[in-house]
């Protein structure tokens, strides 16, 4: 006699099929945990770069300002090493010494150090040759200048973010050393310093927008820009307020008060000037 299946038979006869998750949201959640694991990755190398950078300072500063061998000695291990940052610190370190060996040594380790990238390294070495001298002191003869080293790497570690090279690279536009002055390059770079915060730039920014000089006339641009460069203790920026005051210029009425004012905060200033780059 054949029998008759039930609805719950058939049902026990089914065989069991695991049912797989769509596949794009398997894609999405994979997605999810590796940005998670990326971002988790990233946060903790710049932690750790941020860790090291702040080490290399210290060995910096204990070997400029104190003449700690041993911290000297740790620059120089970790500068064989290959780190870009730390020939930049022990060649920084080197130049602040009298002595003609450890100059030589100092300039090695900074072009090692900019073959490496190293933007800080650039500054420097463009700087000393911009200026004429390792650590840019005042006076240095015409003949220890290199006015195509200069553009060569004040150019690269600006391109690369330096804002104090923005500042120089500016400078050497507008003077042209070796070059055509070019107005309009020079307030571009003095734009790129003056709003990372360098209160030479703003001065010269000003300057620009005050004349006209590869900048549209704009009195309202200089006053900000010389007020901003005030701010942060710039004398000269605080002498052209003072002059724009007893003048009436800049969109200014003139005002003795505030004229006197700026005189006396130009002279404090001079005592202790926002430092250059």
């Amino acid at each position: 006699m054949r029998s008759t299946s039930t609805a719950e038979d058939r049902t026990a006869r089914k065989p069991f099929i695991r049912r797989r998750a769509p596949v794009a949201a398997v894609v999405v959640a994979m997605a999810v945990l590796l940005a998670a694991a990326w971002v988790g990755g990233a946060a903790a190398w710049r932690h750790h770069g941020e860790a090291r950078r702040m080490q290399l300072t210290e060995w910096q500063t204990l070997a400029t300002a104190a003449g700690d061998p041993t911290a000297l000695a740790a620059l120089r291990v970790a500068a064989e090493r290959g780190e870009a940052a730390a020939q930049t610190a022990l060649g920084e370190s080197l130049w602040s010494r009298p002595g003609v060996a450890e100059r030589e040594q100092a300039r090695a380790w900074l072009a090692r150090a900019a073959a490496n990238g190293d933007a800080r390294a650039h500054l420097l070495l463009g700087k000393a040759a911009f200026l004429g001298s390792p650590v840019g002191e005042q006076g240095a003869a015409a003949s220890d200048k290199d006015y195509a080293a200069a553009w060569r790497h004040l150019r690269a570690a600006a391109q690369a973010g330096n804002a104090g090279a923005a500042y120089y690279l500016g400078l050497l536009y507008r003077g042209g050393y070796g070059a055509e002055p070019n107005a309009t390059q020079a307030v571009r770079w003095f734009q790129v310093a003056a709003e990372a915060g360098v209160p030479q730039a703003m001065f010269m920014l000003a300057n620009a927008y005050r004349d006209g000089d590869g900048v549209a006339r704009d009195a309202s641009q200089a006053l900000a820009w010389y007020e901003a460069a005030a701010e942060r203790e710039h004398p000269e920026s605080i002498q052209a307020l003072a002059m724009a005051y007893r003048d009436g210029e800049l969109g200014l009425d003139r005002d003795e008060r505030n004229f006197r004012f700026h005189l006396v905060e130009t002279a404090h200033a001079l005592k202790h000037p926002a430092l250059k780059p």
